[in-house]
Formats: C-alpha cells, structure tokens, sequence
C-alpha cells in the first residue's frame, strides 16, 4: 500500500508538469526570443521567467508582500462595471 502523502506528492508533480511548470516553460521561450532578438535583457532566464509568473498571477501578494503590508481598498474589491483596476 502506498502511503497516502505519496499519492497526493506524485498527483501534484503530475498536475505541477502540465500546468505550472507547461506554462513556465513556454513563457521562457517567449523570453529566450524576446532576449534573442535584443528587446529584453535577461541575464537569467529561469529567475526571469519565474519572476514574471508571480507579477502576472499573484498582484494581491507581491503589491502586499506576501501580506505584510495591507492592501489599498480599490485593490481589494471587484469592479462592477467590468474595467480593469488599476493597481499600479
């Protein structure tokens, strides 16, 4: 019998290859082109690209870093009328 935190570890390494680290992957060739054609400089792909990953996916916690910091109102409750919020 396989103990059950190998399951759940062996389910999240599955799901962890075809989503996050699919999509991490892609973005880097994004970058590598961009790079290669002398647009962006990057100096480490793979910091680069995670980097740009906690930008796009987590605004809450890198503008609250990581919670330490409370979180202006307007960032913090949906619009109704479908615009973007600004939280730069």
């Amino acid at each position: 019998m396989v103990p059950a935190f190998r399951r759940c570890t062996s389910e999240i390494d599955a799901w962890r290859g075809t989503g996050p680290d699919q999509s991490r992957r892609v973005l880097a060739k994004h970058l590598s082109r961009i790079a290669d054609q002398r647009l962006l400089d990057v100096a480490d792909l793979d910091k680069a690209t995670r980097h740009l990953t906690t930008l796009i996916c987590n605004p809450p916690q890198t503008l609250s870093f990581f919670g330490v910091l409370p979180l202006a109102e307007e960032c913090t409750r949906p619009r109704s009328d479908g615009q973007a919020v600004n939280v730069g």
